[in-house]
């Protein structure tokens, strides 16, 4: 009896024994499969948990192609299968992105009298906002030979532009906005300037003749809407910004969504400029310097110049969530088109992310595993006591 005994509690034991080895073999198993969730790279890259999302669902952006044509890449505008790329050092260059992962260079401009900054293009018209040169209209018709067809100098330091109707909002880093008419690239004409001796500004958009600035300056960092309904004659709205330093902004509808260096993002409601109100803002001890910014349905894509690529759900605008990111040194400028996000660094180069890839969030994989394979081996274990 002690015989069988002893026989059965071997037995017992070593099914204990291929249990645990089960359970624990299952554990690794599903563990190893969290690593589904992580940005495969060809570069630098990185991902980060997105623990307040629901549905447990994250973007796992993964690097497409990177072309270091050099550093100090200034701004980047896309129109269509065609991007447009300045840099501080007076070039500008051209590509066909027609195949992402295989961009192809089409042709380039040397700005050799100051230093790229903001680009613009429309009817096959590159306005170049530069550091020494003002104002430049390049005629990009045949990409292979950009040729110069026009030129305004604003004698100051232009940084960003954007057209409407024929006419150029020229935002200078030192004086102020210069309304200009393009309508003759020979012959541009000044219509009107707003400034002040405050202002630093960094971007401008028009929209429904209301032109929207930021204003980078250190001390204040306004916010300023300026009605162009007439453009000869800019008024000022009496509303101030009460934030950090506004850097970039962009709108849809009645909402503008604000790049701040110190807060973040915040989120404007503009319906009423005589009484515009926050919504809300999105805050993180990692994005430290909000950059540049870029809206797809309800998803918002925001670039921070230290640390990369963040990516929000916003369904929600008052509890907007984090569903991806990737690692990217001084990134600014960025555009999405279909599947990829294209972004200039200052540092990395030309980037081309594809967002489609999908990851889990690895605590949504990593809990259940260990849960799930404890519970098995419990339930295993009972069954063999039992016997």
């Amino acid at each position: 009896m002690s015989k069988n005994n002893t026989i059965i509690r071997a037995s017992n034991s070593n099914s204990k024994l291929r249990f645990y080895i089960i359970g624990f073999c299952l554990a690794l198993v599903l563990l190893n499969f969290s690593s589904l969730s992580t940005a495969s790279e060809i570069g630098q890259s990185e991902f980060e948990t997105n623990i307040r999302d629901d549905k447990k669902k994250t973007i796992a952006p993964t690097l497409e192609h990177v072309t270091s044509v050099s550093d100090q890449n200034a701004d980047l505008f896309i129109v269509e299968n065609t991007a447009y790329i300045c840099q501080y050092n007076g070039s500008i260059w051209i590509f066909d992105i027609t195949d992402p992962i295989n961009p192809i260079t089409l042709g380039t401009y040397q700005d050799r009298g100051g230093a790229p900054h903001g680009l613009y293009v429309e009817n096959d018209i590159l306005y170049c906002a530069s550091w020494g040169s003002g104002l430049l209209l390049i005629d990009v018709s045949d990409p292979a030979n950009p040729t110069q067809i026009g030129q305004y100098l604003d004698g100051a330091d232009s940084c960003t532009v954007v057209v409407d109707d024929d006419i150029a909002y020229i935002g200078n880093w030192d004086a102020g906005l210069h309304i200009v008419n393009v309508s003759d690239p020979s012959h541009i004409t000044l219509m009107s300037r707003f400034s002040d001796p405050d202002y630093l500004i960094s971007n401008v958009v028009v929209q429904e003749k209301i032109a929207m600035i930021t204003d980078t300056d250190l001390n204040d960092g306004d916010l300023l809407f300026v009605n162009v309904s007439d453009p000869y004659n800019p008024v000022a709205f009496s509303y101030v910004y009460q934030g950090g330093i506004a850097c970039n902004l962009l709108v849809r509808d009645d909402l503008l969504f604000l790049c701040d260096w110190d807060a973040g993002l915040v989120i404007l409601n503009i319906s009423d400029y005589g009484n515009i109100t926050v919504v809300t803002s999105i805050t993180s001890r990692k994005m430290v310097a909000a950059a540049n910014l870029v809206l797809v349905d309800e998803i918002l894509y925001i670039t921070d110049w230290e640390e990369g690529l963040f990516i929000y759900d916003i369904s929600d605008l008052h509890n907007p969530k984090k569903i991806g990111s990737y690692s990217i040194y001084k990134a600014s400028p960025i555009f999405v088109i279909g599947n990829y996000a294209y972004i200039s660094s200052y540092a990395e180069g030309f980037i081309i992310l594809d967002i489609t890839t999908l990851g889990i969030s690895p605590l949504f994989i990593i809990v259940p595993s260990i849960v799930g394979a404890l519970a098995i081996s419990g339930i295993l274990l009972w069954k063999v006591k039992k016997k």
